[in-house]
């Protein structure tokens, strides 16, 4: 069984090698690239570790499997930056969880040096326990608290996505710009991850879960993460991490006041803020608001446009976007990205019930709708009608 787990464990070194050097090692590569490499590549380092142990080489070498369980604490931290860095937040260095992680490092140093001033006889004991089934206690605990902690990172991760997709909504027409559901898809399988593996601990011996559960689980889920990374458009250049980035300087400036049109409305929202009042617009002014968004949707077409924005639609009026989108969300029931889309999916529902569909293809009246891909395309026509545009094609013909 043994040299089964050895083999595997080699083998799933080599797919995350492999997949480190894709990320890592490509031309005009991107910040956002070399993290995702990192968070692929840093369970790898914790098979080697394995792989030291079910070859009876950490015998010679005790001290490379306390060195290899304190680099798997820099997983959540890295997996965390890697969030931070598409959601254009700056990681922060000095937190609670940070200093949990440093304090799980520094317990893993403790039983390294308790174990160093074990009688010989009982290092030989402790290391064979490794593999045997009489796992080590302490490193049980460790192995438990490393997994809490790792929850606690993704849990961090997906309140801080829920917030900056309630913001993106507000002021995208398309989040697939901001690359807004790879990243929801990506912390979620993580957070899979690691509730597969709070089972597989509780059910199995810890062993078992090291040398074969952990690594089956990291080959299914990393080569997955890797492919849908790739078919999302999530492995990005430097010029289209730039775009990336200049994207969300454009949301931070609205979500921070910052477009000369809503300089005076920051002032207004903090002084209710304070009296923990709500911003209201006066009704003439909403309903001005109302006439000018309909106008540009229903005469100029402007959601055609598929790098529509908030900014861009506030500008047209000459209002700030917080009052637009206040209007947008009164007035409408929906944020800007649904109402935008919910344009789109009847200009495109008008273009395949025309005879314009039979010289265009399903994709073409997608992007003439004002969607950037196919899949954004397919997916708001599916959520908006119950239906896939060749099945509504499909009805319309019949």
């Amino acid at each position: 069984m043994n040299a089964f787990f050895l083999y595997f464990n080699g083998f799933t070194i080599f797919n995350l090698v492999v997949l480190f050097t894709i990320l890592f090692f490509r031309k005009d590569n991107s910040l956002a690239n070399k993290l995702l490499a990192l968070v692929v590549i840093n369970p790898g380092l914790n098979f080697i570790n394995n792989i030291f142990i079910l070859s009876d080489l950490i015998f010679q070498f005790p001290f490379v499997y306390f060195f290899f369980q304190g680099t798997a604490v820099l997983y959540a931290p890295l997996v965390l930056a890697y969030t931070n860095v598409l959601t254009g937040r700056k990681f922060k260095y000095i937190t609670l969880l940070n200093f949990l992680s440093l304090g799980l490092v520094l317990l893993d140093l403790f039983y390294c040096l308790q174990f160093y001033r074990l009688p010989f006889n009982l290092q030989v004991e402790y290391l064979q326990g490794l593999t045997n089934g009489n796992y080590p206690e302490q490193m049980m605990i460790y192995s438990n608290l490393f997994v809490l902690i790792m929850l606690a990172y993704l849990v961090v991760a997906l309140l801080q996505i829920r917030k900056y997709a309630k913001v993106a909504n507000d002021f995208f027409s398309d989040t697939e710009r901001v690359k807004l559901k790879y990243l929801q898809h990506f912390v979620w399988l993580l957070a899979i991850l690691n509730i597969l593996l709070t089972i597989a601990y509780a059910t199995f011996q810890t062993p078992v879960v090291e040398y074969f559960f952990i690594p089956v689980i990291i080959n299914t889920i990393y080569v997955y993460i890797v492919y849908y990374a790739f078919s999302q458009s999530a492995i990005l250049s430097q010029e289209q991490f730039c775009n990336l980035m200049e994207d969300i300087t454009q949301l931070e400036k609205y979500h921070q006041y910052q477009e000369p049109l809503c300089k005076e409305n920051k002032a207004l929202h903090l002084e209710m803020a304070r009296g923990n009042g709500k911003f209201k617009l006066a009704e003439m002014e909403m309903e001005e608001n109302y006439r000018k968004i309909l106008q540009l949707f229903e005469e100029r077409k402007i959601f055609l446009d598929p790098a529509i924005n908030l900014t861009r639609l506030s500008n047209e009026i000459n209002a700030c976007s917080h009052n637009i989108s206040l209007t947008i969300n009164t007035r409408f029931h929906k944020n800007f990205f649904e109402l935008i889309n919910s344009y789109r999916i009847e200009e495109a529902k008008i273009l395949l019930s025309s005879e314009s569909s039979k010289r265009m293809t399903i994709e073409a009246i997608g992007l003439h709708a004002g969607f950037n891909t196919k899949s954004a395309f397919y997916r708001a026509f599916k959520k908006h009608t119950g239906q896939t545009p060749t099945e509504f094609l499909q009805l319309s013909k019949n």
